[in-house]
């Protein structure tokens, strides 16, 4: 049964020396072992080992050891709330989504960044999922189980030439195009658990990215062409990982308890955005990191479910979905997590999931 639990918890911080005394924060539950606090600059998460605690503060990759002591009830304070600014820096360009029609239908939608101009882009029964488009922002690649089962799609820009690519007794899903046009990246469970796969834009030459006994999902292909990002469950905890597009190379650049998922590449190459979700609190948030997966940093932290970034072409902004508002409804930031707004409305439909911020082309 669990209890209300104040910790004074002694934490050796390597980077500065610093202690902590954890009963000035709030306090979260204990129960069997596990202590949850929470702080306005971040969770932490303490776990008895039975030789002292074990504390996990986000986006840390390395637990360090501290000791408890003298555990004494305490109230838990409801956390605070965090004003959001009305104005982004940029409201240009468009923008494509997913949404759940009265039908019980998922479109895939565009909009423009100011919230104007919505249009129906596919129009089917079932659903229809993570938009992707070619870097010139000519072609329109997605899933759909408008056939029976989820295969890769893809179209024009103004919605003709609907091409279906793959046909598999398994799902596929999640696609990204290369630089050039010419190749897909994908996620496909075909082998009986999800991989990244790659084919030729026209569905031909399968190849499979990765193999390993691991889940792997969310591939992005990087900017330059040479690399694919994705998510992994592979190693100790859910990761963010990059390979070369030959399958080689493979490189673990993030990683820690929460769910990592759902990365994306800065139109310069030189960031990563991907959403990170904590289990215990049920949250998720949007980080970004450098390319090498250093300097993480956390973009938004309003206790709700934040996820699936997508740069905008000059790499000002980032477009993300989250529930802050009630429903999932499309969101607009600075690169820097500043100046967030809405950009989606009840006209837009009652979930609307998955944007993909459209190139502007060049």
């Amino acid at each position: 049964m669990s209890e209300t639990l104040s910790l004074v918890l002694r934490l050796a911080d390597v980077s500065s020396n610093c202690i902590f005394n954890w009963d000035e924060d709030r306090v979260g539950t204990y129960d069997g072992g596990k202590a949850y606090i929470g702080r306005a600059d971040g969770f932490w998460q303490a776990q008895d080992h039975g030789m002292g605690f074990r504390v996990f503060f986000e986006p840390q990759t390395s637990p360090n050891l501290v000791s408890a002591v003298n555990p004494t009830p305490t109230p838990i304070p409801s956390p605070p709330s965090t004003p959001l600014a009305v104005r982004i820096t940029k409201v240009d360009g468009k923008i494509s989504f997913t949404s759940r029609l009265s039908s019980g239908d998922f479109d895939i939608f565009t909009i423009n960044a100011d919230g104007s101009g919505v249009k129906n882009m596919t129009l089917s029964p079932g659903r229809d999922d993570h938009p992707s488009w070619s870097q010139d922002g000519s072609m329109l690649a997605f899933a759909s189980n408008r056939d029976g089962k989820f295969e890769i799609y893809i179209m024009e820009a103004n919605g003709s030439a609907l091409t279906r690519l793959t046909d598999s007794p398994e799902y596929d899903a999640s696609p990204s195009w290369s630089p050039d046009g010419k190749k897909i990246v994908f996620e496909s469970g075909r082998d009986g658990k999800p991989g990244i796969y790659v084919m030729n834009a026209d569905g031909t030459e399968l190849t499979k990215l990765t193999d390993d006994a691991a889940s792997d999902t969310s591939p992005d292909w990087s900017p330059e062409g040479s690399k694919v990002v994705f998510a992994s469950d592979r190693g100790n905890g859910s990761g963010i990982f990059e390979i070369n597009t030959d399958g080689t190379g493979l490189n673990r650049l993030f990683g820690n308890l929460g769910i990592n998922s759902e990365p994306s590449w800065s139109p310069d190459g030189m960031k990563i955005a991907f959403s990170s979700h904590n289990t215990v609190l049920n949250t998720s948030d949007i980080y970004v990191m450098n390319r090498d997966g250093s300097s993480v940093t956390r973009l938004t932290d309003n206790r709700q479910l934040n996820r699936e970034p997508s740069w905008s072409s000059d790499g000002t902004s980032i477009v993300f979905h989250s529930s802050r508002s009630g429903n999932f409804k499309i969101n607009i930031m600075n690169a820097d997590g500043s100046g967030i707004t809405t950009v989606t409305s009840a006209t837009s439909g009652n979930q609307v999931l998955q944007p993909a911020w459209v190139p502007e082309v060049r």
